[in-house]
């Protein structure tokens, strides 16, 4: 039996451009670069403030992940009200919110250090859990757009995008963590306690490009969105 046109099966190179070509997806990775760039700074870096402070990090990590079901709850309520941009900027906003606040840990008195600090980790929380739903929606939707066009194979969409999550992750920990580590010997000023401002400072960065997004993307999760948005 002859394929029909949505049986047919697209060549690697043919896939990756038209996934490639897709302007909102392109667009949407910008936001997920720099975004990420300060997800993993935190990730990765967060121990290198606190050391600074003395402060143990178990019970504030662990502020920041355990109410993690909670927190998705009300991610995708907003999600589903509002549309996926405003999801999005809401988690932006948040985790940069709670990250500005952490700066002043090691000012505050030391008997009132680990309540605050454990105080800036739950506002973080009500983000760091929906960092991660976020990342799959996009690639999904138009993995989803595309197979209905047979113009992409559907796995391109997230290769693409787990390699700029993957570029962005490198950057963080590779380039931006080691020049904060190592700014008091380059600029002879240590950047490390300024860290959790950086981190905000990169996720309102994307707060601001989420504005670019086209309609096709900003409004996943609140309408239907058509393919030819």
């Amino acid at each position: 039996r002859k394929a029909t046109p949505k049986e047919q099966r697209t060549t690697f190179g043919e896939s990756l451009a038209f996934t490639l070509k897709d302007k909102p997806f392109l667009i949407w990775l910008c936001n997920i670069f720099i975004m990420n760039i300060g997800l993993q700074l935190f990730l990765s870096g967060i121990n290198e403030f606190f050391s600074t402070s003395g402060m143990n990090m178990t019970f504030v990590m662990a502020s920041c992940f355990v109410p993690v079901p909670f927190t998705i709850f009300i991610y995708n309520h907003f999600v589903k009200k509002f549309g996926l941009s405003f999801g999005f900027r809401y988690i932006l906003a948040v985790f940069s919110l709670g990250m500005a606040l952490m700066i002043f840990c090691p000012m505050v008195p030391v008997s009132f250090q680990y309540p605050y600090a454990i105080g800036c980790s739950l506002i973080v929380s009500f983000a760091i859990g929906a960092f991660f739903a976020v990342t799959y929606t996009v690639p999904s939707q138009r993995a989803a757009i595309r197979q209905e066009e047979n113009k992409s194979a559907s796995s391109m969409y997230f290769a693409i995008q787990g390699l700029f999550e993957g570029t962005s992750a490198g950057i963080a920990s590779g380039v931006v963590l080691v020049f904060l580590k190592k700014s008091k010997e380059i600029i002879h000023f240590d950047l490390v306690p300024y860290m959790t401002v950086i981190v905000a400072g990169f996720c309102m960065t994307a707060f601001a490009f989420s504005f670019l997004l086209p309609k096709t993307i900003r409004s996943i999760g609140k309408t239907s969105v058509e393919s030819g948005e």
